[in-house]
């Protein structure tokens, strides 16, 4: 007896490609019945991990802190594999204008950085190296930019810093 078909909905994220889209590109799902439904995009890994926790949404995709974060909010999920994390491989950048006088990460108390969501791998990454370089993890104001928008924001003075990372 063969099982019956099942589709598990899920948001894309915007340039990049999740493992699970990947595979389903690849037909690894095509004689297991498994279709993928992308229901909309996520601005980030909390993003996804809300509309999981609603039910809107069969699985989802976020960096580990993210999902560290949820579960011990409460949130019953299964972490089927770790998509992102801090090791070697995995390199977060903050930029800054060539004329900025922040140089290093002991510039930046009192200054605003961008990242694309907060509670995930950027907001974690900030926090780690304030705290590396003994500032409180508040030292630096974060705001929510969308990736694809962090360059302009930057650019136009909005804010002093924009961190980009593996997302």
């Amino acid at each position: 007896a063969q099982a019956a078909p099942v589709t598990f909905r899920y948001l894309a994220s915007r340039g990049s490609i999740s493992p699970h889209e990947l595979a389903d590109e690849l037909g690894y799902f095509n004689d297991l019945g498994v279709k993928l439904e992308n229901v909309g995009y996520s601005g980030g890994g909390p993003e996804s991990l809300f509309a999981l926790a609603s039910g809107s949404v069969d699985l989802g995709s976020a960096a580990t802190a993210a999902v560290i974060n949820s579960i011990s909010g409460g949130n019953d999920f299964v972490a089927a594999y770790p998509s992102n994390g801090i090791n070697r491989q995995v390199h977060s950048v903050f930029y800054v204008l060539e004329d900025s006088p922040i140089k290093s990460i002991a510039d930046v108390a009192g200054k605003t950085i961008a990242v694309n969501t907060l509670g995930a791998h950027l907001d974690y990454t900030v926090r780690e190296a304030l705290h590396g370089v003994g500032l409180p993890p508040d030292a630096a104001k974060l705001v929510v930019v969308p990736g694809p928008q962090l360059e302009q924001t930057l650019r136009s003075r909005q804010v002093d810093i924009a961190a980009l990372g593996y997302w």
